[in-house]
């Protein structure tokens, strides 16, 4: 390419001639205009507007500021062909200091579940490294925090508030703290409004003029124990409704205008909106329940706990039986099961527990235990009635084991009963727990008769172990699983070879180029998804150590293109490292001009030739880096 263009030059100059010149037909004044003219538009033509010259008699400085040491090289060679014969070329071009890598700027991540606290993000240094680590020593002595932080931000701006992050991270069992230069934001799970209160507070306090504090803590709503719609409705009367529950505001506010449209009496408050609630379409099991009762001639509906049962007030006929108890087996959703009482049932014994029957099972003896627990995002809800204190404790400790600081709630209680159940009862809820533990998100059900375990679960084949495990290790107790399985989220988060990883990595990079300013290594805020894409797929192969290079078109000199190619490169990886990708895993190379994948002579060409490509690198060049 420099070829080309000193060939260009010299037929402009030869053109010209200097016959005029040398027979001295101008003034010496005239002739170095006319040869500083000339020399000017030998640099114009090979774009190098940087440079200029200054003549004196046949004494000829170049100067300017050169971006590169190829740019110098051919501005002198320039005006050595565009100089009168004879001339003396003084080179006092001074070069451009290069650029430094911007480096990203410094963050850390902290994510507190019980004691334990992974710490992630990069730091200027080792010793600003040990200071988060003295920190959490001086304010946090009771976790264990877990340091994947790596070395290389930028040492430049305030420091880290790193005393204040650890504080913070201390108050809030689960917390997620994300500190940066000046600014310290925490999300996270408090036990109260007065928790969530003091917290804030205390953390406000301790704040200086230089660190600003983004706090966002939430309460998990109350735990509603037991779980139920209650509503009655006598001959010819209207609906009463005696309690209600809800899972979100929006399920009450639907559950209400249900109430409504289907004649209540009055119009109270809102359900009561918390947690606790059963698995499966709630709002729907309360329709169809209302639906059923409509059918009696007066009577009581309760929905609780997957169980919908309705008490007639009056004697039915085998017709009105049969018609009930069809309409309960077809219209409940799935998930619910349906049961009629007819008033010689419905008569209580004098010393029946009550509060065994608000538990939603139907009570055929004294002290029914029974327990819920679900698992969720949010964390562990528990409730239930326990035979005996022990037993309440001994499943408090396996669930704080198994769920380590994510319960929630714990809405557990003694009841006391035989001492012949509490083995049994504890064989089953043990196991109950500890198949929960295994799955991502799910609901445990336990009564004395059944046990219910549903849920979502990444691998279909666990579901069959679990199921065998339940069946063999509790005994006497109906076992019911039901798993869902998301099998493009599991397929996604399958484990690839490098070679599948770097053709899904060449895949999406070329069908999402990544962009860059131009003429330069900044990468444009565009790029973000593409390059969350490419971290989320190098985590699919974590062992694999990749080469990211770096290539250019053939226009500017191809030392220019080759430094340019290697930045773009090195931004890539600073931005992987952003990502959590380890360092180790990562090199660069700039290829400059050197490896064309199309045409340089077209648009189309040079823009598919300004890439960013990957490699992954054998053994032997790992060891050699």
């Amino acid at each position: 390419m420099m070829i080309t263009r000193l060939a260009a030059l010299i037929v402009l100059l030869g053109i010209a001639g200097y016959g005029a010149l040398v027979a001295g037909r101008f003034a010496t004044g005239e002739i170095e205009r006319i040869a500083t003219e000339r020399m000017d538009v030998a640099l114009k033509a090979m774009d190098l507007t940087w440079a200029r010259v200054r003549m004196d008699g046949l004494q000829i400085a170049v100067l300017g500021i050169a971006p590169d040491a190829d740019s110098q090289s051919l501005a002198i060679e320039a005006v050595v062909r565009a100089a009168p014969p004879f001339s003396e070329i003084d080179d006092q071009i001074r070069l451009r200091p290069p650029r430094r890598p911007k480096l990203p700027a410094p963050k850390v991540d902290m994510l507190r579940n019980g004691l334990d606290v992974t710490l992630t993000g990069l730091v200027p240094d080792e010793a600003t490294k040990a200071g988060l680590l003295r920190a959490f020593a001086e304010e946090a002595p009771r976790l264990l925090p877990e340091t994947l932080v790596e070395i290389g931000a930028a040492s430049d701006g305030p420091p880290l508030a790193f005393a204040l992050a650890a504080r913070a991270v201390a108050m809030i069992p689960q917390a997620h703290a994300v500190l940066e230069p000046g600014l310290l934001r925490v999300t996270g799970l408090v036990a109260s409004e007065e928790q969530r209160t003091e917290t804030m507070a205390g953390l406000v306090s301790a704040t200086t003029d230089d660190v600003r504090v983004a706090l966002d803590l939430r309460v998990p709503p109350p735990v509603i124990s037991p779980f139920s719609v209650s509503l009655s409705r006598a001959a010819g009367g209207a609906l009463r409704l005696e309690k209600c529950a809800a899972r979100s505001p929006e399920e009450a506010e639907a559950i209400l205008a249900m109430l409504l449209r289907a004649g209540l009496a009055e119009t109270p408050g809102a359900c009561a909106v918390g947690l606790g609630g059963p698995a499966g379409d709630w709002p729907e099991a309360v329709a169809m329940g209302i639906r059923v009762l409509n059918l009696l001639p007066e009577g009581h509906l309760r929905v609780a706990h997957g169980t919908v049962r309705l008490t007639a007030n009056g004697p039915l006929d085998a017709n009105q039986t049969a018609q009930v108890e069809s309409a309960l087996a077809a219209w409940l959703p799935k998930g619910y099961r349906g049961r009629l009482i007819q008033p010689e049932e419905a008569a209580p014994a004098p010393e029946t527990d009550q509060v065994a029957d608000e538990s939603g099972t139907l009570p055929e003896i004294q002290h029914r235990p029974w327990l819920t627990a679900s698992f969720d995002s949010d964390g562990v809800v528990l409730a239930g009635r326990i035979p005996g204190e022990p037993m309440v404790k001994a499943l408090r400790a396996l669930a704080s084991a198994r769920f380590p600081g994510q319960i929630l709630s714990d809405a557990l209680s003694p009841l006391e009963t035989l001492a012949e159940h509490e083995a049994d009862w504890q064989v089953a809820s043990f196991a109950g727990v500890e198949a929960l533990a295994l799955l991502p998100e799910g609901r445990l059900e336990l009564t004395d008769r059944r046990l219910e375990l549903t849920g979502r679960i990444e691998d279909p084949v666990i579901a069959g172990q679990i199921h065998r495990a339940l069946s063999e290790g509790v005994l006497d107790l109906e076992i019911n699983t039901a798993f869902s399985v998301d099998l493009p989220a599991q397929v996604a988060g399958e484990p690839m070879t490098p070679e599948r990883c770097l053709l899904r990595l060449n895949g999406h990079v070329s069908a999402n180029p990544l962009s860059f300013d131009p003429g330069s290594a900044d990468l444009a805020a565009a790029s973000a998804p593409t390059l969350d894409t490419l971290a989320d797929l190098m985590r699919r192969c974590p062992n694999a150590p990749f080469e990211i290079g770096g290539h250019t078109d053939w226009q500017g000199s191809e030392g220019f293109n080759e430094r340019l190619s290697l930045a773009r490169a090195n931004a890539v990886r600073d931005a992987f490292l952003q990502r959590g990708i380890r360092i180790g895993r990562l090199s660069v190379k700039g290829y400059g001009e050197s490896r064309p994948i199309a045409s340089n002579r077209t648009e189309t060409g040079r823009e598919r030739n300004r890439r960013i490509a990957f490699e992954v690198m054998s053994a032997t060049e790992e060891a050699r880096r």
